[in-house]
Order: structure tokens, then sequence, then C-alpha cells
């Protein structure tokens, strides 16, 4: 059938006339507005804050029932590859796969309706009168409507993905038969499959499975004896969708706006919050909205929470908000992967700091600094979860003297807005050890170091960012791989001198500035992507020697050269 077909049926007798699909092939469609060279998403754009949405999502997928595996297992490798990615494609920050599906009405649905981001801005705070405690917010709604124009049905014949090896080019993933938690109420109302692409191959498209004679042209007014679906109908609501609704839930973060630099209320992930047909539907999405109060930490504490020794005036501190999940990302404290050795140095007094289009403004200082953490460090910000009562931290404050630091921790119980300062507990390098000690104003004796349950990892978290934000060159604390060479360890570790940034934050109310860590290409910092040194030791990574690491870093690694900070969002 040649020209532009109006109907179901006329798209039924052209697909019958297409070319039969091959032995051990699976037909699949796809419908677009425009006649784009059919490749995955992520592959035609930068995938938007695509390391965060990955940790996240595992993290939310062990709260789900299925448990990081300390091993990269089989398993494991299909959630990191295939399920994962699945997540990212069909609710936020997009994928190395193409969606498509096996119902040919759904791929007209997506055809004959056209997508765009509306921003919308308002005020999210306490309920009652106006306060303090309010702020401006921005949600970017994803908005259908019907498409007017001529649009384009494809055909693909691929073969099924055999659910054992990591899936090649042209391999379907089909989700109905994906293992749970992953099918979702929205994958199987689209009936959604995914092919693999690969960047490298035909230059990431995907022509060469197209069925011959499609692109099929498909327009309105379209005839059918089934109505075309609702927006509600092919996105589930969040209140029947759990992966959306998880997604949703996250408090909202204050990040600086690329046009003014000041701070709004933004969600953390990039997930799609789709604009429905009913207000049922939309209220359903708009209810997931919120930021966890106080939303800054440095502001609120101004105050002085209740704490066992009195912290020093967070004012002299400097306030760096941490916008990724980095716990679940770095060792635990007691691990043998962290050197001491290299974690209390390399860090510079002061720093530069920019502004959202990456001009330079001015120096930050980093002796005594404020860090708050990201709500993303918290898997379940369900509405029970909420109510609970969790302690959790927050932030940590650390003051820096010569090579002694002192820490404060900021708790905070997830159903109370109110904080409270741990501390103060006092670290030092023992050389001789090689491992921090520490002690505390009530027990001032030096003590072998242990995690002290809630002060080591937030301590050596805070460590790891002041050496990211620090000009001077370090290798990182930890092995950013390492494998067992029988007579000890071969070790990779990534040398940082500025790879994160600091971006200036106006606080909306004028008061209460404060910064983000950023990567030069403007996202979340999450982790240093220069260069590497490699190496071999018979000892464990912490027992390696800092100093040796050192001078290999002065005579083999030469800085990368990278380009002007770019634009934030």
């Amino acid at each position: 059938m040649t020209g532009v077909i109006r109907s179901a049926d006329d798209l039924d007798t052209a697909l019958a006339a297409l070319p039969p699909c091959p032995p051990g092939k699976v037909r699949v469609y796809r419908g677009q507005t425009h006649n784009y060279a059919p490749m995955p998403s992520g592959l035609r754009r930068r995938l938007d804050r695509d390391a965060i949405w990955k940790v996240y999502s595992r993290n939310l997928a062990d709260a789900a029932g299925v448990p990081l595996s300390e091993q990269m297992d089989s398993a494991e490798l299909a959630m990191w590859y295939v399920w994962l990615p699945m997540l990212a494609q069909h609710y936020g920050a997009g994928s190395n796969y193409l969606d498509v599906t096996h119902s040919s009405a759904q791929a007209v649905w997506f055809a004959l309706n056209a997508a765009a981001f509306h921003p919308e801005k308002s005020i999210l705070g306490p309920p009652g009168p106006p306060s303090p405690e309010d702020l401006p917010s921005t949600v970017e709604w994803l908005e259908y409507s019907p498409f007017e124009e001529t649009a384009y049905f494809y055909a693909f014949d691929v073969p099924a993905w055999s659910m054992q090896d990591f899936p090649a080019r042209g391999d379907l993933v089909d989700l109905a038969q994906g293992p749970q938690p992953f099918r979702s109420p929205r994958v199987l109302a689209q009936q959604a499959c995914l092919i693999r692409a690969d960047q490298e191959k035909e230059n990431g498209t995907l022509n060469d499975f197209l069925v011959a004679g499609t692109p099929l042209q498909i327009a309105r007014p379209w005839t059918s004896s089934m109505p075309l679906p609702s927006v509600d109908d092919v996105f589930p609501s969040p209140a029947v969708d759990s992966w959306f609704n998880r997604f949703l839930s996250v408090p909202m973060i204050l990040v600086p706006e690329t046009d003014t630099g000041t701070a709004t209320l933004r969600r953390p992930l990039p997930v799609m919050a789709i604009r429905g047909a009913t207000p049922k539907y939309n209220g359903a999405v708009t209810a997931t909205e919120s930021y966890f109060a106080p939303a800054l930490l440095h502001k609120a504490l101004r105050g002085g929470p209740e704490s066992s020794h009195a912290m020093p005036d967070v004012r002299n501190a400097t306030p760096i908000l941490i916008e990724a999940p980095v716990f679940v990302a770095l060792p635990a404290a007691d691990s043998d992967r962290w050197n001491h050795d290299l974690l209390h140095r390399g860090i510079d007094d002061r720093v530069p700091f920019f502004d959202v289009n990456g001009k330079e403004c001015g120096l930050a200082g980093l002796r005594d600094t404020l860090f708050q953490f990201s709500t993303l460090e918290v898997s379940s910000w369900s509405e029970s979860s909420r109510r609970d009562g969790t302690p959790f931290t927050r932030g940590i404050r650390v003051i820096r003297d010569s090579d002694e630091f002192t820490v404060y921790l900021i708790l905070q119980e997830s159903s109370s807005a109110t904080l409270a300062a741990a501390g103060a507990v006092r670290f030092r390098f023992d050389a001789t050890a090689r491992r921090f000690v520490w002690s505390t104003p009530s027990a001032p004796t030096w003590k072998p170091f242990k995690e002290l349950d809630l002060f080591g990892k937030p301590f050596f978290v805070a460590l790891h960012f002041l050496r990211v934000i620090s000009t001077t060159p370090n290798a990182q604390a930890f092995p950013s791989l390492f494998t067992d060479a029988g007579n000890g360890y071969n070790y990779i570790v990534r040398i940082t001198a500025g790879d994160g940034r600091l971006i200036h934050v106006a606080d909306p109310h004028g008061d209460a500035d404060a910064f983000v860590v950023r990567s030069v290409d403007g996202e979340p910092f999450t982790h240093a992507t220069g260069g590497a040194l490699q190496f071999q030791s018979e000892l464990a990574f912490a027992d390696v020697s800092g100093e040796a690491i050192r001078d290999a870093i002065a005579t083999e690694w030469r800085p990368a050269v990278t380009s002007s900070p770019q634009r934030t969002e």
C-alpha cells in the first residue's frame, strides 16, 4: 500500500503485505513523529545524570528485593547492562537501547502523539501562610498532544535475546519476560521491548534490521474500531506503578538555575513527570513533589543544634551540597581498599569556584567545610519510611588544623525537621600504623581506627571530595580496579586534579549561598574520569606507600587536556 494510512484496517492490510518475518526472528514495531534515523535515544544525546540514575535505581532494586551481589556474576551483569538501562529508557535518563513494542496499536499511539517538555514553576513549603521555608520549584512536565502531520511507523525483524550472555547488537529484550520486580505496569501496558544498539557499529543505527517497505506513513484523523488509548493508559499512574512512584518520590533538591545561578528545587533524577489526561492522574504525580526540610543544613544550623559538645559557628564553614549518591559506590570505612596515607594529604586550603556558566568567581576555603549529603543516599522515600523515625546522616562538618581533623555529624530523623550534631571526634594519621587514630574530648587518648559506627564512612567521603575539588594532583585513595595477580595485586588508580569544581549556588532568600560539586562537563560529580596509574604490589592497598604513589604521580602522570567548563543544568 502506498500513500498515507489513516485507519487501523488499512494499517493491517499494509502490514500483511510486508515480507514475512524470517525464521528465528521476532517482528516488533515503533512509531515516531519524524523520520529520524532509528537509533536509541541514548545514542542521539548525552544521557542526563546517567551515573546517578544507575546507582540510585540499583539501590531501589536492592530495596525491592534484588540484593546487590558482592560478585559481578551473570545476574549482576544483566542488572547493570539490561534491567537498569530498561528503567532509564522507560522512566528517565535514556539508554543505548531502542524501545519498541509487540503492539502495532501502541506504535500508532507514539507516532500520532508528540511529546514536549514544559517547565512549571511553583512554590513548595509547609502548609499554612507564607514562611521562610517556602522555596521556588521547577518541574519539567512531559506532555503529549495530538500530532497533526504525517508520522512514521516502523517494523523490525530481530533475534530474541537468549537471556544468557550480554545482548548483542540487534538482540530483542522482551521486558514481559524479565525478572521481577522489572515487569512494571508501564512496560506491560506498552507491550514494551528493547533492541540493543552499538555506537561502534553502523553509527548506532539499526537500519539493517528494518523490514523492507517500512517506515509506513500514517496520519490523523485515525479510524479504528478501538479508540486510541489515553496518556493514562500508556503511562500508568504512580498510584499503580511502583517504579514510577519510587523515582518521583525522591525529595527535590536545590540546584542552581542556568540563567541566574539562584537555587530552585528540582527533582534530583531525570524522571519524566508525565502530564496525564485526568485531574486524578496529575494529582497523583503532583502529590510526589516535596523536599526534605531543612533544605539547607548550613542555614538551619545557625541556631545551633543539640550536641554533646558545642559545634563552632557554621557561618565559618564552606557549605557544599553533594547531589549524587556516593556512599554505596565507595568502600566501607574499615575496608583495606582505603589508603589512609593518601586520604589525609593533598587537600588545598583554598580552591577556585565558578558560576553556572563556568566563569571563575573567586576562592573558597577548605579548612572548615560542611558537607550536605544527597537525599539519594536513602533508597526509599515512601510515606511509611518517612514516618518510621529512622535517623540518618544528613551531613558532616570537617575542621582541619594542620594534620588533625575535628568532625561533627549532622543527624536527622526521617519524621522530624530537627537536626542534631554528634561529636566532636578528632582524627589524625598515625604514620607507624599507617591508619587514622581517633579521640574525643571526653576520652583524649588516641585509639586505633575503627568505623566508629556512624563516623567512619562520612568522614572518608568528605575527605574524598576535599581531594577531588583540590587542584593538587591526587591519586584517589581507593583503587578503581584491582585484580589478584597471584603473588600480589594489580591496581588501577584514578588521578584527580580539580576534576570536581565548586559551582556557586545562590540561596533564593539571599542569605545562605552554597556550592555544589560538578564535573567539568557540568554533571554532578560521581567519579574521576581522567588518567590513571597502574602498578602491582603484594600489599593490600591500605598498606601501599602513599609516598611511592605520590612520587609516581610526579614522574609518570600528565594531566589530560580538557576544555573550558561547560554550562551546567
